[in-house]
């Protein structure tokens, strides 16, 4: 979970809501490096992002940030 909530810290500044969905692929042993990488969509709206091992192409989490729909 620190993982995911340091993610969402680094992306910045985030819509007043949105959705955040977030796999879990592999654990981060400590002492390590990953690597944070996210890719951003405005016609879609979304962010999908990722933590990965940098000497592999392994990813330990994955996850996208999708703006909420307004209610109606």
């Amino acid at each position: 979970m620190w993982t995911k909530a340091k993610c969402l810290g680094a992306l910045g500044d985030l819509p007043e809501s949105f959705t955040c969905d977030v796999t879990f692929k592999l654990p981060i042993f400590l002492p390590s490096e990953v690597e944070f990488i996210a890719k951003f969509d405005n016609r879609d709206e979304q962010v999908e992002f990722g933590v990965y091992d940098p000497a592999t192409p392994k990813a330990n989490l994955i996850g996208k940030i999708t703006q909420a729909q307004a209610k109606k």
